[in-house]
């Protein structure tokens, strides 16, 4: 009976020898721990935090997200007053091109205007003394008349405007003086003789008044 026991306990320390990760499941046939156990080892070995650090660690975390909200809205209300910034200056340019887009034709026309102001002006100095010739003088005069009538109507309608300036203050913004007189019928400084038409359009100076001054 002795020698099946025998036969048994060696069979028994040679499982053990071939199989040694049986008795100690952490330990790898080399004999070295696992990579998880030393992790869980590192873990443990770390000192955790009081509440009074954890408090005052999630508080400035808060602190730093608030410095970051504020500063996107910064960002976002700039944004939305540039936009706002471009879209009135777009509005302003669209309005000022409707306005100012005949500028040059517009100038033109008031050549025109000058020349029937004339016109009207020889037919009216030569009416009188002229008893033969009145009714078609005055056939021209009417015709002449209609023109310019037509003509300030058009450019009212456009925007155009005659500047005032007889008997008024110079005015370096509206008149160009040409010289000055010396008269004591007019104040210092006011326009006493206006030889061209100054004209505004929509607001703005489109031709100035040439004028004389009183000195």
């Amino acid at each position: 009976m002795e020698q099946p026991t025998d036969a048994m306990a060696e069979e028994s320390a040679q499982s053990t020898e071939d199989h040694p990760s049986r008795e100690n499941p952490h330990v790898e046939e080399t004999g070295s721990v696992k990579p998880e156990d030393e992790t869980k080892a590192a873990e443990n070995d770390e000192p955790e935090q009081s509440p009074e650090e954890r408090i005052k660690a999630l508080e400035e975390e808060l602190e730093q997200e608030k410095e970051r909200s504020e500063g996107n809205r910064n960002d976002y209300l700039r944004a939305m007053a540039d936009m706002d910034n471009l879209r009135k200056r777009t509005e302003r340019e669209k309005e000022n091109a409707r306005k100012f887009a005949l500028e040059g034709f517009s100038r033109d026309l008031l050549t025109l205007a000058d020349n029937v102001d004339r016109a009207l002006t020889a037919i009216r100095s030569n009416m009188e003394g002229e008893e033969e010739l009145a009714p078609l003088i005055k056939s021209l005069a009417e015709g002449a008349e209609m023109i310019e009538g037509e003509l300030q109507r058009t450019f009212a309608k456009h925007g155009i405007e005659k500047i005032e300036a007889a008997g008024k203050p110079f005015d370096a913004n509206l008149h160009q003086a040409m010289t000055q007189v010396e008269t004591e019928e007019a104040e210092s400084g006011s326009v006493v003789q206006e030889l061209q038409t100054g004209y505004l359009l929509n607001g703005r100076l489109l031709r100035p008044s040439l004028v004389n001054v009183a000195q």
